[in-house]
């Protein structure tokens, strides 16, 4: 079990340290239960469009409203998952989140 966590920390620290250009346009929210991390905009971004620039660069996230239960409108967040994917491509994959939401 330890050895999982120091894993999935260390996938989340390379993540994290990826989106770093984000910069103060975005809160990017990690917790240590999850294996995932949800990025926001602070300028009102709507999630269709950050998620529709992301996977332009060929980078598959999710839009947080897709987890609500019932009827919500559009948010301002999506999630990044990262449990089944390796270190490299992790950082790969973080530096073009960053660069499509920077362009």
């Amino acid at each position: 079990l330890s050895r999982m966590r120091l894993i999935y920390k260390t996938k989340r620290d390379v993540l994290l340290s990826g989106l770093e250009p984000l910069g103060d346009k975005f809160s990017v929210k990690a917790s240590e239960a999850g294996l995932h991390i949800i990025v926001s905009s602070k300028e009102g971004l709507k999630e269709q469009a950050m998620v529709d620039k992301i996977l332009s660069k060929g980078v598959k996230v999710y839009k947080l409203s897709d987890y609500y239960l019932g009827k919500v409108k559009e948010t301002n967040s999506f999630m990044i998952g990262y449990g089944g994917v390796n270190n490299d491509e992790l950082g790969k994959a973080a530096r073009l989140i960053a660069q499509a939401l920077n362009e």
